[in-house]
């Protein structure tokens, strides 16, 4: 069976490509689950470095368990939306929208309960939990309903789980029918209540074990025919040791979408990076290797909607290594160069890493060489074995965008309801401020 899917898969990318629309500038996003720890100023302040750097999407969980501990009721479900509140709030002050990953299982709806990482046993479950996000958060939430005097960012992409190939935060094994059922549940809870709603496949890694990302799409897509025309997204963690690496986990990623008629899905890359380096020489190799993946995917025809590194920064009690872009002091290294990488992006001509090419034909590992079009830094070193994806051991980071129906288009200007206008606001003109 792997191998018969293996073939399809090499037998696709071997396709030549559709003809793509130009795509756009992609999103500047961030990862920021560790700022939950950070005092009311000092989050302020972190926030406040971002959006001068035109950071307008923040990638952070919407963790069930902590949401919806209780099993619902004969009255219906109860959830608590003190510390999401608080959260949006902060964000919509510095004009950043939260991207909500929503995961993982509570414990009472676990299929192993108590186990957060095992599936949910009821889809239907974590959907009605989805679809209470967007009610709370999206265009028309009660919270913005309820603070008029916020400026106007609502939520509209979801992520549903997480790096769900691998056999960390899913730890029944893969199972791309079983996810695929999950996705589309909950995409049409989402749906009920935000039509506009891009809904992410979350983001697909190549997991130390489990399955590769390429071959957890092929495989989607064919146990469930019901997916195609009706995945907005797919998140990528295109993790490589050098930045040839990364566009070329993307470019492969575009090609299977594209051969399987999937051309208008996007691909979010909602985690990437490499760890802060040793010494000052390293570090620099490291912002050398983030200005090149800026530069090349930054604006592309790759049709990705977003990039998000991983991650803004990490609290000084993590110990699988650091992978901030940012200190308490500020930007490192690596963050200025990133969003250096991102301004030049936005003001030179079009990428091309997702042209066909004829030599393609079989699937390369993850981190051989890149398109041509791709130029490695000077000097620059792989990262050490140490370099492991986020969230591939237990201990490493704690539990806690447009669709295809309006793919490849510039974030649009966001209008509070009429009935909640009471407030109006504008954004400011921001880097790189959407697609």
């Amino acid at each position: 069976m792997a191998l018969v899917l293996l073939c399809a898969i090499s037998a696709a990318l071997a396709r030549p490509r559709p003809a793509r629309a130009a795509a756009t500038t992609a999103t500047s996003a961030m990862n920021g689950w560790s700022l939950h720890g950070l005092s009311p100023s000092d989050l302020n302040a972190q926030l406040a470095l971002m959006e001068s750097e035109g950071v307008r999407v923040l990638r952070v969980d919407a963790s069930w368990s902590s949401i919806q501990p209780q099993e619902p009721t004969a009255t219906g479900p109860s959830y608590s939306w003190i510390a999401e509140d608080a959260e949006v709030a902060a964000l919509a002050a510095h004009h950043i929208e939260w991207l909500p990953l929503v995961d993982y299982s509570a414990p009472w709806a676990a299929t192993d309960l108590g186990d957060w990482r095992s599936p949910p046993a009821d889809d239907a479950q974590f959907a009605d939990f989805a679809a209470a996000i967007a009610a709370r958060y999206g265009p028309g939430g009660t919270f913005w309903l309820q603070n008029p005097q916020l400026p106007f960012e609502p939520v509209d992409t979801f992520e549903i789980w997480n790096e769900e190939n691998g056999d960390y935060f899913w730890d029944t094994g893969p199972d791309p029918a079983a996810y695929a059922r999950l996705y589309l549940t909950a995409r049409s809870a989402i749906d009920a209540v935000d039509p506009a709603a891009e809904v992410m496949v979350g983001g697909l890694t190549n997991p130390r074990q489990g399955m590769s990302a390429l071959q957890f799409i092929a495989e989607m897509f064919q146990d469930d025919p019901g997916l195609a025309g009706n995945v907005d997204a797919i998140g990528l963690h295109p993790y490589a040791t050098t930045p040839q690496g990364v566009v070329s986990n993307v470019a492969q990623a575009r090609t299977l979408l594209d051969s399987l008629g999937q051309d208008a899905t996007t691909i979010d890359i909602t985690e990437f990076g490499w760890q802060v380096g040793a010494t000052a020489a390293a570090e620099q190799q490291r912002a050398e290797m983030m200005s090149a993946v800026a530069q090349e995917l930054g604006n592309s025809n790759c049709g990705v909607g977003l990039i998000a590194p991983y991650d803004w920064m990490d609290p000084s009690y993590i110990t699988g290594g650091d992978w901030g872009l940012a200190g308490s002091s500020g930007l490192r290294p690596a963050g200025a160069s990133w969003f250096g990488g991102l301004t030049a992006a936005a003001q030179a001509p079009q990428t091309t890493p997702c042209q066909p090419s004829p030599a393609v034909g079989s699937i390369p590992p993850a981190g051989v060489a890149a398109p041509a079009a791709v130029a490695a830094p000077a000097a620059v070193a792989a990262p050490g074995a140490g370099t492991a994806t986020p969230g591939a051991a237990s201990g490493s980071r704690p539990a806690a965008h447009p669709r295809s129906r309006r793919a490849h288009r510039r974030r649009p200007a966001r209008r509070r309801p009429a009935h909640a206008r009471r407030h109006p606001h504008r954004r400011p003109s921001t880097r790189l401020r959407g697609r």
